[in-house]
This record gives structure tokens, C-alpha cells and sequence, in this order.
């Protein structure tokens, strides 16, 4: 293919770099799926490439678009204007989906690899990618998502934004405290700590008109949920006092902790957010438990759980087995790359698992969110279908499935400063 200008690279990643490196010098942007790459490698492949104007994606990047083709794991949406950056793979699905469910589409989508915003990295393509975008004439706004980036990295990142740029910006980095742009750049730079907030804010600034008409079709008022979530704690018994979220996306999980953190404090998990907080045996929850299912204790070895949803099926059978369980969430990823029916491979187990908590005298309460589109291989209608058959609540957005998971063990007592603060925060309303 001597024509061909982009390679996708999923090799083991003590390989990647000479694979890479090969390509590069042929003048082939690559998108680099390896995880496990040294980050000396990484470092080295990225100065390489954008000494020469071309992209490494990655590694550890699961999900991009590209001219309107899906990239690894990523879903059908409809082009537009809406360029996104980020070092977050279901975090770039997530609001590729909104964007698309609320009428607003992508430009370009490009995953970085949650690494190239630390320190060691120093952000080479985050900032090659923001480059780009503003270059770029169909992108009419520039979307960043990612973890808390390293404090020099943050200054880098807005450095580039203030001098070098012109576009409206939504940044979503999901950070314990909300990132404030320059007062300058207030006008043009919005900030948020949620994806669903994000899309919120990207109308805003492209389409000021549409708001509420985006929110009827991807939100919830916080008295909505608070009024859901006290009809659904009243099947609980007193005893039933936690929350189980099994998550096969990583990005997606994070939001779920930084919002249990304001709303009931902070959770356990195998990738907590406090060391503090960490599960002694990552297969055995404790009290409030977050698990994200693709960390390497769950994968070595096996597919990740977007493909094979068999750790999360017995994971969730020993959760309806401990009493104390009263909601059990989970997210369902569409698209490219994941399960044909990742619904439908979890439908047995779900009923399980309510049938083990019926035959010991409890409910068991179990949310979900679906990140798709209608057009995604796997159709978002009839995965919803599937699930709400079988008496899955479901929620338009990860936030308002995490808010409401929250609200259902607290009885529906959060304070209203707290919940609106929260939904101002992860919503946008």
C-alpha cells in the first residue's frame, strides 16, 4: 500500500516502538492500541513524529475518529464541527455519543493515550492535536478530555490555547477541583469536570438556542432524579445500604468515583482515587466499591471486558449474593471492537443475580447506561430495549446513572446546594 498515510498498531508493547518508528519514517500517522509501552518509548516515538508533522496516537489509545471512520473501539456518530482531544477512551465515546444524540456532530476525534498529558510526556500530542484542529476549517469548536493532566503540562496545554489559538474551547479535565481557564480567555474557554457537562457547554457556545432543547434529550432535573431514586429506595430494606458499579470503561468509572466522592463520600476500588482507599484483593468489593474491570488484574491474559463479558457476569453473582448490596451499576459500550450484543451476553446474569436477592427476601436495584447510537452495529434502541425488558433503569449519561445510584442509597437525602452543585459540575444544568 505505498499510497497509505495512517497504520493502526496493536502489537505487545515492548514491540511497539520498532514497528512504530518504521512507519513513522515513512511518513505513516499511526495510532498506537499497544498497552504496556515503555514510556521512554513513547517519549521517543512522539518527539520523532512531531518533529516531522505527523501523529502518534497513543499507546494505550482504544479509541479515535478519523475523517468519519471509527478508530479501535468507537462508535457511528455523525460528522460536524466538534473536534475532540483526548487522553480518555470511553471518555471520547461518551461525549461523541451525546454530541451526536443531541444533533451536534465530530469533526476529528483523536485519542492521545492517558499518559501523553503527565509530566514525562510533557503533552506532545495533546498540543500537536489542539494544533491541528485549529488548522483545520470543518472544526469550529475544540473539545479536550482527560484525567487530571500534570500541573506543568495543564500550563502548557492553556499556554498554547491563549497564544496560539482562536477557536472556542470546552475543556473536561476530570479532576478533584475544577480547572479555571485565564480570565481572558473566560469568553472563548469553558471548564467543566464532567462529559455530560461538556456536550452541555460545547451548545452552548456553538448553538445557544438549542440548550434546552439538548437537555430534554440527554438530561434529567435534579428533582426528576431525586424523585426516581426515592421511589426505587423504598423497595430496600434498611440493610441494603451499597453501591456496586461493575464498569468496563475506565474513563467512565473515574467520573462515577469523583461524583460518589461529593455525594457520599469516597469509595473503594482497584483504581481508587486514594491510595487510601484501595481494595486489598481487587476481586472482592468492600462497602462502596467502584471496579473497572479493564485493568490489567482482570485482562492479563484475556480480552477486555467491551469483548468478553464473562468477568463481569460472575462478578456480578457475587455481589447479588451480599446482602448489604442495594444498587448495582453498570455501563454498556456499543460500537466498533465490542461485544456484537453486550446486552444480550449480560441478560442470563442479570437475572440471576435479581432472582439470588428475590429468593433471600431483598430487591436488588441495578442501573445501567448505554453508550451508543442508533447506527452503531449493535443499535442502541434495541440494546435498551433488551434491558429495559428485563427491569434495567437506564440513564442517558454515565453522571446522571452515577448521581442516581448515589441518591438512591442516600434514601434521596443530599442536601439541594450539594446536588445542584454536583449537577453544575458533571450535568451542566
Amino acid at each position: 500500500m505505498p499510497d497509505a498515510n495512517f497504520a493502526i498498531v496493536s502489537v505487545p508493547g515492548e514491540y511497539a516502538k520498532d514497528v512504530v518508528m518504521d512507519l513513522l519514517k515513512r511518513d505513516i500517522h499511526v495510532h498506537v492500541f499497544s498497552d504496556h509501552v515503555p514510556i521512554e518509548d513513547e517519549v521517543e516515538m512522539k518527539k520523532f513524529a512531531s518533529e516531522r508533522g505527523l501523529l502518534v496516537l497513543g499507546p494505550g489509545a482504544g479509541t479515535s475518529i478519523i475523517n468519519g471512520k471509527a478508530i479501535a473501539f468507537a462508535n457511528v456518530v455523525r460528522r460536524g464541527n466538534v473536534g475532540i482531544v483526548a487522553a480518555a477512551g470511553t471518555g471520547l465515546q461518551e461525549v461523541s455519543v451525546l454530541l451526536d444524540r443531541i444533533g451536534l456532530g465530530v469533526s476529528q476525534a483523536l485519542g492521545i493515550g492517558g499518559n501523553d498529558v503527565k509530566k514525562e510526556v510533557g503533552g506532545i500530542m495533546a498540543i500537536d492535536c489542539i494544533r491541528a484542529l485549529e488548522a483545520d476549517r470543518k472544526t469550529k469548536l475544540i473539545m479536550v478530555v482527560a484525567k487530571p493532566p500534570d500541573r506543568e503540562v495543564m500550563r502548557k496545554i492553556t499556554k498554547v490555547i491563549s497564544e496560539e489559538t482562536t477557536k472556542p474551547f470546552v475543556i473536561c479535565f476530570q479532576s478533584l477541583r475544577e480547572y479555571k481557564p485565564p480570565k481572558k480567555l473566560a469568553r472563548r474557554v469553558k471548564a467543566v469536570r464532567g462529559l455530560h457537562a461538556a456536550v452541555i457547554q460545547a451548545v452552548k457556545l456553538l448553538k445557544p438556542k438549542a440548550v434546552q432543547k439538548a437537555h430534554k434529550r440527554i438530561s434529567m432535573k435534579p428533582r426528576e432524579l431525586r424523585a426516581l431514586a426515592m421511589k426505587l429506595s423504598k423497595k430496600l430494606k434498611s440493610t441494603q445500604k451499597y453501591i456496586r458499579a461493575l464498569y468496563t470503561g475506565g474513563t467512565l468509572m473515574y467520573e462515577a468515583m469523583l461524583i460518589y466522592r461529593e455525594l457520599i463520600g469516597n469509595v473503594y476500588s482497584n483504581a481508587p482515587l486514594s491510595s487510601k482507599y484501595k481494595l486489598p484483593d481487587p476481586h472482592k468489593s468492600f462497602k462502596h466499591s467502584v471496579i473497572d474491570l479493564g485493568e490489567e488484574e482482570f485482562t492479563a491474559g484475556r480480552p477486555h471486558p467491551m469483548i468478553d463479558p464473562t468477568v463481569r457476569k460472575l462478578r456480578l453473582i457475587e455481589e447479588a449474593k451480599d446482602p448489604s448490596v442495594a444498587v448495582i451499576l453498570m455501563d454498556f459500550m456499543l460500537g466498533y471492537g465490542s461485544h456484537e450484543d453486550p446486552a444480550g451476553a449480560m441478560i442470563d446474569s442479570i437475572e440471576d443475580a435479581m432472582r439470588i436477592a428475590e429468593e433471600d427476601g431483598r430487591n436488588l436495584i441495578i442501573l445501567g447506561h448505554v453508550c451508543g447510537t442508533r447506527k452503531d452495529p449493535q443499535s442502541l434502541v434495541e440494546q435498551e430495549r433488551k434491558l429495559k425488558k428485563i427491569g434495567v433503569q437506564l440513564f442517558p449519561s454515565n453522571a446522571l446513572a452515577v448521581i442516581a445510584s448515589a441518591l438512591i442509597v442516600k434514601r434521596g437525602k443530599v442536601k439541594a446546594d450539594r446536588l445542584r452543585r454536583v449537577y453544575r459540575s458533571f450535568v451542566g444544568i
